[in-house]
């Protein structure tokens, strides 16, 4: 049976059979809430932590309670129907899987929002079973409503961070046709590289507890700070210091790791990056 947590969406598969009738409580790893997730009448039983770590329930004395409320939570009858705030909920995690049932433009907003708020609790409930297309799908809209917007800005106000060679401006219709069509290519092309890259980093450091596909779908979410591109003139700055947030918190959660040993990946992405523009100054005669 799959438990999940109410409060921030985490969850875990358990084995049902593993679990005696009158545990009805568990303890969320990742935000601390405790709840209940099934009825039950006995008492005095023990609840357990869900813990990413274990495939059993834990029952050492760390983690056992007795199986009352805590006198500051919320209190849940010991008869009669759950309440509905100890109701598991339908995780907000990976949305944009159900587009069709609830709409594009609601589970595009859904997703990108639950990822800019809580992207810890989006990637710990973010399932690596979905098709690779719904988290690519996500990731070309995003990212041609983010370039969208920036050329939009740079066209309409110009940008005096930037020097004028990477300025995003067009300025005929037939520029804007190029941009529509080669922008697709462009981005599968950072896809892979920047997933290359930051895997590879992983993978030096022994952190790569998943495959690259993995990493590719934490890159692909991240897309979601492009939107940050809607302010004028700064927002493409932003959007880029808040998507290497989000990676790196990523990238920590899928993989099961630490932000210390994710750290050298976004170090080596930022070598190559500085490599790349230092190459493009040189044969544009800015260096």
């Amino acid at each position: 049976m799959e438990i999940r947590c109410p409060q921030c969406g985490y969850g875990k598969e358990v084995d049902e059979a593993a679990l005696t009738p009158s545990v009805t409580f568990a303890t969320c790893p990742e935000c601390g809430h405790r709840f209940r997730f099934r009825d039950a009448v006995p008492e005095n039983e023990p609840d357990f932590t869900l813990d990413s770590g274990q495939e059993e329930p834990a029952r050492d004395s760390a983690v056992v309670e007795e199986d009352h409320p805590h006198p500051t939570s919320h209190t849940a009858p010991e008869e009669g129907p759950m309440p509905s705030w100890g109701q598991p909920k339908k995780a907000e995690a990976e949305i944009w899987a159900y587009a069709r049932e609830v709409g594009v433009v609601a589970a595009l907003i859904a997703n990108t929002r639950h990822i800019l708020q809580r992207p810890q609790g989006f990637f710990a409930t973010m399932s690596r079973e979905v098709s690779f297309l719904v988290p690519l799908s996500y990731y070309l809209i995003i990212s041609l409503v983010g370039i969208g917007l920036e050329t939009f800005w740079q066209t309409a106000v110009g940008n005096p961070i930037l020097p004028e060679a990477f300025s995003g401006a067009v300025s005929s219709p037939g520029e804007m046709i190029q941009l529509v069509m080669f922008s697709p290519v462009v981005l599968m092309l950072y896809l892979y590289a920047l997933s290359g890259i930051l895997h590879l980093g992983l993978v030096l450091t022994g952190a790569a507890k998943g495959g690259v596909r993995t990493t590719m779908r934490v890159v692909c979410y991240s897309s979601a700070a492009d939107m940050l591109s809607i302010i004028p003139v700064v927002g493409s700055l932003l959007g880029g210091l808040l998507r290497l947030w989000i990676i790196v918190v990523g990238l920590r959660t899928v993989h099961g790791t630490t932000t210390a040993r994710v750290l050298p990946s976004v170090g080596l992405l930022f070598l190559s990056l500085l490599v790349i523009v230092a190459l493009t100054m040189r044969d544009l005669g800015m260096l």
